[in-house]
């Protein structure tokens, strides 16, 4: 054992909870875009998301993660690699999921409800993470007085405040009831559906008003004949209070399926963003979205973003977006108390 151990943030695909749960009683715990036999970390030949999970080979024998939704919703897992991570890697789609193939060598230390009055509001703020994979070591002492506790059940899972019950029953039945996955890709199809080249516009800018409110925001559409000139269909702006800068986040939007080929002459258009940093606003990013292909296809396209700090937005991306635009709407249509 080392002397001196990491601590890391792991996040798992919630729709498959008790597979997870199943897998780490056996002292394996599993990871996400693993569903192709190339995704391989140690011998990577098709990226397709995978590559975000590189940095896992890092995990040393010893290391504790945080697996937030493990082995229930409200849960989380303090969990103890049992070898060095990139000795004891192994690549093994499973055949019924056709995914998380991703396999490194875990046993579970404690497990904790994360309102429990143990839990600091640093660990609570950190599980609010949305990445796979993250760093805490700063968070080692929390963890570590968790782990000290694990022998009182009491401390450990009960909730701290009778709202915290309230939040954590919402949670459970929430999710038990509602199917995201199947959700997000009927919403995707169908989208794709209703709405033509010419409208996807439109649409987003509709959508994006649901994520991004007035007053606080201000998203609009800016394409057509102008757009020759700064290269942007959808802005989104909102001012500093303190500076009174105005900050811009400037969208392409581009209705592509498959491959796209003439990369040269959307990175060039969407590069016209530049126009808009003038006058006392702030440009603080380029956005391309590509409504009908992924990245895997389109290999180029995400070089010449990184290249050019252009934000790429598709597939699953895109997919994620629209589902968060549905349930806003969902929740403002349909406040509680009406039937």
């Amino acid at each position: 054992m080392r002397s001196e151990r990491n601590y890391w943030g792991y996040r798992i695909c919630t729709d498959h909870i008790d597979f997870f749960a199943k897998k780490l009683n056996l002292e394996i715990l599993h990871q996400g875009w693993g569903y192709h036999e190339g995704q391989n970390l140690l011998n990577m030949t098709y990226d397709g998301g995978a590559s975000k999970n590189l940095r896992m080979l890092e995990v040393k024998k010893g290391d504790y993660l945080l697996v937030p939704r493990l082995p229930e919703w409200d849960y989380v897992a303090i969990v103890e690699a049992t070898m060095d991570w990139k000795a004891g890697y192994k690549f093994e789609i499973d055949e019924e999921l056709e995914d998380f193939g991703h396999i490194f060598p875990a046993k579970i230390i404690c497990v904790f409800n994360r309102h429990s009055e143990v839990v600091s509001g640093d660990i609570r703020s950190t599980l609010k993470n949305p990445g796979r994979f993250w760093n805490i070591n700063y968070l080692a002492d929390d963890i570590d007085k968790i782990v000290e506790s694990k022998g009182n059940e009491n401390a450990l899972k009960n909730y701290h405040s009778v709202d915290n019950r309230l939040v954590g029953t919402i949670e459970n039945c929430y999710k038990q009831s509602f199917d995201k996955s199947k959700f997000a890709n009927e919403l995707f199809q169908n989208i794709h559906k209703q709405f033509q080249a010419s409208e996807w516009e439109d649409a987003l800018v509709c959508g994006l008003k649901e994520l991004f409110p007035e007053p606080i925001f201000t998203v609009e559409r800016t394409g057509g004949i102008t757009e020759v000139e700064h290269g942007t269909d959808v802005v989104i702006k909102f001012s500093n209070p303190l500076s009174q800068i105005n900050y811009i986040i400037a969208i392409q939007i581009k209705d592509y399926k498959d491959i796209v080929w003439n990369i040269e002459d959307i990175i060039n258009q969407t590069n016209k963003a530049s126009y808009w940093d003038k006058d006392g606003d702030k440009l603080i990013e380029k956005i391309l979205i590509v409504t009908q292909a992924d990245k895997e296809q389109n290999t180029d396209l995400v070089t010449s973003c990184k290249e050019n700090n252009i934000t790429l937005i598709m597939g699953e991306e895109l997919k994620d977006i629209l589902v968060q635009i549905g349930l806003k709407r969902i929740a403002r249509n349909f406040p509680y108390g009406e039937q």
